[in-house]
């Protein structure tokens, strides 16, 4: 997924471009996020919020750039809920030992010490009830919780969260941001899509405002202005 740096920055993102059938969605990105933070990406639809993550992830190639991670762990990827097979024959202890496969490799099986982990992480987020459920069978909320385990699971040190909040009720919301900044107060970093402007301030410290290209990116007191949003959203 990268080159290995030193210094504070999670994640370097260099003159990185990427386009689906030759339209440029994202433009000579230039950004650096922060470690041991909670970072938001922000822009309206169509901006490349997805695709800058994907990118970032290695899930799509882009036609230039360069993005280095220096990170002492593994990664962790919540997609966005609507991108997830729903009707996946999977129970959800199934869905969620599978963030221990990047300890594991693929040809073994979970050890008890897995299914350990994985059964606490569902006990994190409200759902170790429901280990043997068939993950088709639970709420959009639910659903979410699940995949926010498998993340957990993985015992990551930088976290890709696709729109989380997204969907969910009030209830699993407050839920996922106690986990995060839990997460945050172990020192993990947090890069997360999120559209809720009116939440920003409350849930995190950095933030990057994008349309295409950076508008702005920076701690949230400096960067969240009514002249960036205007650009970012092209109001007023």
């Amino acid at each position: 997924m990268g080159e290995i740096m030193e210094g504070t920055w999670a994640v370097s993102v260099e003159n990185l471009t990427v386009a689906y059938d030759r339209a440029p969605v994202l433009c000579n990105v230039d950004l650096h996020l922060p470690k041991g933070q909670m970072t938001a990406i922000v822009g309206p639809n169509g901006a490349g919020k997805s695709t800058l993550l994907k990118a970032m992830l290695g899930l799509m190639k882009p036609l230039s750039g360069k993005v280095t991670f220096d990170v002492d762990g593994g990664v962790g990827y919540v997609p966005q809920s609507a991108s997830v097979d729903w009707d996946f024959p999977a129970t959800v202890q199934d869905v969620v030992v599978m963030g221990r496969y990047g300890h594991l490799g693929w040809l073994r099986r979970p050890t008890a010490k897995d299914k350990h982990i994985s059964h606490l992480a569902l006990q994190q987020v409200g759902m170790g009830a429901y280990g043997k459920r068939q993950i088709s069978q639970l709420s959009g909320g639910q659903q979410q919780r699940v995949f926010l385990a498998r993340a957990l699971a993985q015992e990551a040190s930088l976290y890709f969260l696709d729109e989380p909040f997204k969907g969910v009720d009030v209830e699993t919301e407050a839920v996922i941001v106690a986990l995060l900044k839990g997460l945050k107060a172990k020192g993990k970093t947090l890069v997360v899509v999120h559209h809720d402007l009116d939440t920003i301030e409350s849930y995190f410290d950095h933030i990057v405002l994008i349309n295409q290209q950076i508008i702005g990116a920076g701690t949230v007191g400096t960067v969240l202005t009514q002249e960036n949003l205007r650009r970012t959203y092209g109001r007023g």
